[in-house]
């Protein structure tokens, strides 16, 4: 893998060579970074996983293409020359009716 023009694998086998090659590092000191080298190889091989080689949900692939519609070029609604069905608006019903409520049926409010 290679993370802005470095290759991540070589470098980290370089830096485990040189880590057997060098025999005055203290082992408190050889423990630390051979455990910083086994933490950024398990962080390596995550970013390598994806959906479809691992169970993590599509949502989370970096950069996923979005899939398209089905490929049918129809536009949605009725179809051209049909004859559409609403009800039609009303103008001067010829009568209307009025109701009031009397006051004393009103609730009565508290201030």
């Amino acid at each position: 893998m290679i993370i802005d023009n470095i290759p991540v694998e070589q470098t980290l086998e370089s830096v485990r060579r040189q880590l057997d090659e060098e025999k005055n590092l203290s082992p408190a000191l050889r423990e630390s970074l051979e455990l910083l080298l086994t933490l950024t190889t398990l962080l390596l091989n995550r970013l390598g996983l994806n959906s479809r080689n691992s169970s993590k949900p599509p949502s989370t692939d970096p950069n996923r293409k979005k899939a398209g519609k089905n490929g049918n070029n129809n536009t949605p609604g009725a179809q051209k020359g049909h004859t559409g069905h609403h009800l039609e608006l009303v103008h001067g019903c010829g009568w209307c009716m009025t109701w009031t409520r009397p006051r004393s049926s009103a609730p009565v409010v508290q201030s």
